[in-house]
């Protein structure tokens, strides 16, 4: 691919991503009802998200990243 494709794409897509890496129960309810809306009937049951999602680094970097505050007297 070419660095004006790749360029074109990136500045397309980028506005679509996620601003925040954790997947929640929401987002994944979300994406559920999104793909039974688009996609063929699919006679599988759902995963459960907690069998399917493990954001717990997401969640643990967070707090790692985030500054302390300093308690203020």
């Amino acid at each position: 691919m070419d660095d004006a494709t790749f360029d074109a794409a990136w500045a397309t897509y980028l506005p679509a991503f996620p601003k925040d890496a954790d997947i929640t129960e929401a987002n994944y309810a979300k994406e559920l009802a999104f793909e039974k809306a688009v996609l063929p009937a699919n006679t599988g049951a759902a995963v459960p998200y907690d069998a399917v999602v493990d954001a717990s680094f997401v969640r643990k970097a967070r707090q790692e990243l985030t500054p302390k505050q300093e308690p203020t007297h």
